[in-house]
């Protein structure tokens, strides 16, 4: 995929998920980057049995809380070559960015918006 494909499909700053531990379903997996409204992730055990268009939970325990939260998405992106997906965050999108925010970057008040 070229670069201007790339930036295309990328509306919204992106941020780094430090490779922080979740799920999807059933699969152990990593948060590679997110933004206000999507999530990277980097699937263990494959992304064999994923299509375009499907919904999923994904669960993300909280060092600080010690609780759980889960979010829905559907799948918009598959790269089967590296074991990652695209996911759109749908329902608690806004809530999910928040949570994102103060347990990836206490630092930051903003979620979706380029660093000063």
């Amino acid at each position: 995929m070229d670069d201007e494909d790339q930036t295309e499909r990328r509306r919204s700053f992106r941020k780094s998920g430090n490779q922080y531990p979740l799920s999807i379903g059933r699969h152990s997996a990593r948060l590679l980057d997110w933004s206000a409204n999507s999530v990277g992730i980097h699937v263990r055990e494959g992304t064999a049995g994923y299509q375009v268009g499907d919904t999923v939970k994904i669960a993300i325990l909280s060092e600080r809380t010690h609780g759980v939260a889960v979010f829905t998405g559907c799948v918009r992106r598959i790269d089967p070559g590296i074991d990652v997906l695209g996911i759109d965050l749908v329902d608690g999108g806004p809530d999910a960015a928040t949570f994102l925010v103060e347990l990836l970057d206490p630092s930051d008040s903003s979620p979706g918006s380029p660093p000063a």
